[in-house]
């Protein structure tokens, strides 16, 4: 999706995304935050889709959302 986008610092995920897939953010070195509080859809995450990420500091969640594959 993103993957190696350097300039990328912050990302409000849309309400009608199911998945982040696989290695969907890996090497955005600028990125800080990902807002998932408007992503009534999302329903799972894949593997290392935060991966090489070094400035992330906040993974914000919609309510009552369950993960079960994070990978920073």
């Amino acid at each position: 999706m993103f993957y190696t986008s350097h300039g990328l610092e912050w990302v409000n995920v849309p309400r009608d995304c199911v998945s982040i897939g696989r290695y969907a953010f890996y090497g955005c070195s600028s990125l800080v935050t990902i807002d998932m509080t408007n992503a009534k859809s999302l329903k799972r995450t894949e593997e290392n889709q935060f991966y090489n990420c070094p400035n992330l500091k906040e993974l914000i969640f919609p309510e009552a959302f369950i993960i079960f594959l994070l990978t920073i």
